[in-house]
């Protein structure tokens, strides 16, 4: 027997995330052999303004159709989870992006070496991996969400340039998204492939 749950509370609140603990852990116990449905689907992201300095470059972003439609289904018997995640990624990036450079222009087409020099001086592609382990129970102990975004970089012909990774890990899927825009921001002005096109924009400018 399924059952389904639709999760929407997973606001980020203490509260809301143990009433949803406590909320699994009853449901495990009291159901016994039945398989449970968890479906979580993240639409939006908002973050905090973040006070980070500005990169002064203007990125291009491509957003695989895979990334914005971004779908997982996994069975961690006794339960089955429906991630939905893909439309919330693409509103936390949409924020990172433009918190961390100067200007972020929207790149419609993949990456590709043509030799043609778009006006952003790179080009970023993110990528989307989620996974849940754990337990789901008072017993078992509580499931683990893992977010992971991976980010390839390509240079303004479409030559790429490399990739770096990004996760979150938490007992909640916002949480998780959370961890993983805080290092975005943290870390991607620091990239090596970020700092090498400030460079290459500073010195056309003198």
């Amino acid at each position: 027997m399924v059952q389904q749950y639709r999760c929407n509370l997973f606001d980020g609140s203490k509260v809301a995330r143990r009433l949803a603990n406590i909320f699994i852990g009853l449901a495990a116990i009291f159901t016994g052999a039945c398989t449970e449905r968890i479906s979580l689907s993240v639409e939006t992201f908002p973050l905090p303004t973040p006070v980070v300095e500005k990169v002064h470059l203007t990125v291009g972003v491509h957003y695989t159709e895979d990334f914005r439609s971004y779908r997982r289904t996994i069975d961690q018997d006794p339960w089955i989870y429906d991630l939905s995640l893909g439309a919330g990624s693409v509103d936390l990036f949409e924020q990172v992006l433009s918190s961390v450079f100067d200007t972020v222009i929207s790149v419609p087409k993949a990456p590709s070496p043509s030799g043609q020099h778009l006006s952003p001086v790179l080009i970023i592609e993110p990528s989307l991996h989620a996974h849940v382990d754990g337990g789901a129970g008072l017993l078992a102990g509580f499931p683990k969400y893992t977010i992971r975004y991976g980010l390839r970089f390509y240079g303004a012909d479409g030559t790429r340039l490399g990739s770096w990774t990004v996760s979150g890990r938490a007992s909640n899927i916002r949480p998780a998204m959370r961890q993983a825009a805080a290092k975005l921001l943290i870390g991607l002005p620091e990239q090596e492939y970020i700092l090498a096109a400030l460079v290459r924009s500073e010195s056309r400018v003198y």
